[in-house]
């Protein structure tokens, strides 16, 4: 489980430097291995890496990032965690879309502007 507020970066590989490849959500819940000498825990389905826990350099103490689920997760807990995780990433995907939309037409008013502005343009005109 997360314990850690916003979240935590789900990374390709087991290191700082890795890929951000998603985040996982405050209280959200987690399935994967036991947390390795470095503190990394491997997903499960090869979904990427998050860290359990770091070190705050300014005072060296360690903050938990995750902690062990209590009790086991029943199979209604899981399809919602899973359903939620698909939501945010569909979420996030309809976010790019937009983005690259939005990028795309600007992209293109500011070229007729530029266009129009020419003065081979103002002599049709």
């Amino acid at each position: 489980r997360v314990v850690y507020p916003p979240g935590v970066r789900v990374r390709a590989t087991p290191e700082e430097a890795g890929q951000v490849v998603g985040i996982k959500r405050y209280d959200g819940m987690l399935k994967g291995s036991l947390p390795d000498r470095d503190g990394w825990v491997h997903l499960s389905q090869g979904k990427g890496f998050v860290r359990s826990c770091v070190t705050d350099e300014t005072v060296g103490d360690s903050i938990k990032l995750l902690e062990r689920a209590q009790a086991a997760m029943t199979v209604a807990e899981l399809l919602e965690a899973e359903s939620e995780d698909e939501e945010i990433a569909a979420d996030e995907k309809k976010t790019v879309a937009v983005k690259a939309e939005r990028e795309y037409f600007e992209a293109g008013i500011a070229r007729a502007r530029k266009l129009s502005a020419h003065p081979a343009a103002a002599a049709i005109t």
